[in-house]
């Protein structure tokens, strides 16, 4: 992974810092996105977006796959 990547809080990627699609800024932060519409489901809601994010976040993680037990696309389901 390159040194220098950038954290997309709605999909949960992480992506070089030149690939990215877009930036929001929130509460003094800066948010980036892989995608447009990445972009715009955080500029819409970006409290529920960071809420989902810090749920996936505390999620226990499966060893054997290093991914979250809960699969990713249902995050906003909890």
């Amino acid at each position: 992974m390159p040194t220098n990547t950038v954290h997309d809080p709605v999909c949960h990627i992480d992506m070089a810092a030149e690939e990215l699609a877009g930036t929001s800024t929130y509460d003094g932060k800066e948010y980036a996105f892989c995608s447009p519409g990445c972009k715009a489901e955080f500029d819409a809601n970006p409290i529920a977006v960071l809420q989902a994010e810090a749920i996936h976040h505390a999620e226990p993680k499966n060893l054997a796959t290093e991914s979250s037990v809960w699969p990713w696309w249902k995050f906003w389901a909890r």
